[in-house]
């Protein structure tokens, strides 16, 4: 079986970008409202995509990187 991957953010603008524009990319790229893009922003680990194959993992990293934001992709916890 494949592994899947979890899309985590927590809220982290990469280095050198204005957090308002960060905000306002990441409000396109994820079709959030003003309060949605706040909920995100919050600091807290928020999972934005849940079990994508690696590929479609590493497409949703690099979209939020380009939009100067940060996040992790992890590994799907084995469920037995």
């Amino acid at each position: 079986m494949a592994t899947l991957f979890n899309i985590i953010f927590e809220g982290e603008v990469a280095p050198g970008n204005d957090p308002a524009s960060v905000k306002e990319a990441m409000m396109d790229l994820l079709n959030l409202d003003a309060n949605g893009i706040e909920h995100i922003f919050a600091g807290r680990p928020i999972s934005l995509k849940k079990g994508v194959n690696a590929s479609t993992a590493e497409k949703y990293r690099k979209a939020i990187e380009t939009a100067g934001a940060l996040c992790e992709v992890e590994p799907m916890a084995d469920e037995d």
